[in-house]
């Protein structure tokens, strides 16, 4: 028995050491919070099939947005555990320094001045904190062709295309990439909607979710609205078309859906579907042309006989109000969404991962040729994912 802590010892000193387990740090640039969710969400999928832990990076509220602050822990926003069931995690506190490379895919733009915001609010130094990173593409041609002949296992194209990058820390700046890594229709495959399941809001966000409910609705069943009005003509460059409204699309252009429309389209949804209860989400700008549209759209609704609110979620800042609106329209019996925005598109991928296909959007009720940009994730969605049509939205619901 003596001899024993000298064998193991000996063991131990010849034993080879563990290797570190390489990170994955979500460069997430490409605007507000739920473009920052998406490129989150991409980020985890390409983590997995790389075979690193992903950082569990903060989010930045918009300027100006009424927020009380606007760094926002992951935690706070989402559920750790949910996404640890998915991808193994680690957080910023314990990343270490970061990385040189920053590798992208899609349409990401190339982060620039970003970065010191990055590094900044989620307390990390060194490699690209350090100095002027630029990113390099995964997808060039002689990439591409390279990884073609590979075995055609999941995710093995991705580890292919990212073989060259061995930073412990690399960093991923990842916007409507999903098709191109993983092949067409990716945003249906299994791994995708294991991913989307895994980012689940946090608990204390699905708790005033289900509270709102009871409140406003019991156990009825109800439709979610959420519309995405622009204040200016960012998403509604050309006017739009009469044939093909867009919700973001201001006055005065040929695209522009009035209050009025939205409302009747909103009735016709709701009659298809056989509820009277309807919750409208995020209605009013507080700038804009828009800023008292929430209100004459729900007395347009009420007008109508149904059950309509917008109810103020406590006192939670804007950040959060969000979430607990998207939560409650991800908990609808149906959905109706902005083609556009990527809090619809998001809501609508969660519904589908959970197997809830009633879903649709303004444009894809207004028209039979809607005007979809499949060059954001948005737009992919509303494509893939969303009803086509008042006729299609009730199959799918009843």
């Amino acid at each position: 028995m003596r001899c024993w802590p000298h064998v193991v010892a000996a063991v131990a000193a010849a034993a080879p050491p563990v290797a570190e387990k390489k990170l994955l740090y979500p460069i997430m640039i490409q605007g507000g919070p739920n473009n920052q969710y998406q490129q989150f969400l991409e980020s985890m999928v390409l983590a997995k099939a790389l075979r690193r832990k992903i950082v569990l990076a903060p989010f930045l509220s918009w300027p100006g947005g009424g927020d009380r602050q606007r760094v926002h822990a992951f935690r706070a926003t989402f559920d750790v555990d949910a996404v640890k069931r998915f991808v193994d995690v680690v957080s910023t506190k314990d990343m270490g320094e970061a990385g040189t490379t920053i590798v992208a895919a899609g349409g990401a733009k190339k982060p620039k001045h970003e970065l010191r915001v990055i590094c900044g609010m989620a307390g990390i130094r060194g490699g690209w904190c350090a100095t002027q990173a630029t990113s390099t593409p995964l997808l060039t041609p002689a990439a591409r062709q390279r990884c073609r002949a590979r075995e055609k296992t999941w995710g093995s194209f991705a580890r292919c295309l990212s073989e060259n990058y061995n930073d412990r820390v690399l960093g991923a700046a990842l916007w409507a990439s999903m098709n191109g890594l993983y092949g067409q229709r990716a945003l249906r495959k299994p791994r995708t909607l294991q991913a989307v399941r895994a980012l689940r809001r946090a608990p204390a966000i699905r708790e005033k979710a289900a509270q709102l409910r009871t409140k406003l609705f019991g156990d009825r069943p109800y439709l979610c609205a959420h519309i995405r009005r622009v204040e200016n003509a960012q998403r509604c460059r050309d006017g739009g078309s009469v044939r093909a409204p867009q919700v973001s699309c201001p006055p005065v252009k040929a695209g522009y859906v009035a209050t009025r429309r939205l409302a009747e389209t909103l009735r016709e949804a709701s009659k298809a579907v056989g509820v009277a209860d309807i919750y409208v989400s995020r209605v009013a700008l507080r700038q804009g042309p828009f800023r008292s549209e929430g209100a004459a759209l729900l007395g347009f609704l009420r007008n109508g006989s149904l059950n309509s609110e917008s109810a103020s979620v406590g006192d939670q800042d804007n950040y959060m109000t969000s979430l607990v609106e998207q939560e409650m329209c991800e908990r609808a019996a149906a959905f109706v969404g902005t083609a556009d925005s990527t809090w619809t598109s998001l809501v609508a991928h969660q519904r589908f991962a959970r197997g809830e296909n009633c879903s649709t959007s303004f444009e894809q009720l207004l028209s039979r040729q809607p005007r979809l940009n499949l060059n954001m994730p948005q737009g992919l969605v509303a494509r893939e994912l969303l009803a086509r049509g008042v006729d299609d939205f009730q199959r799918r619901c009843v």
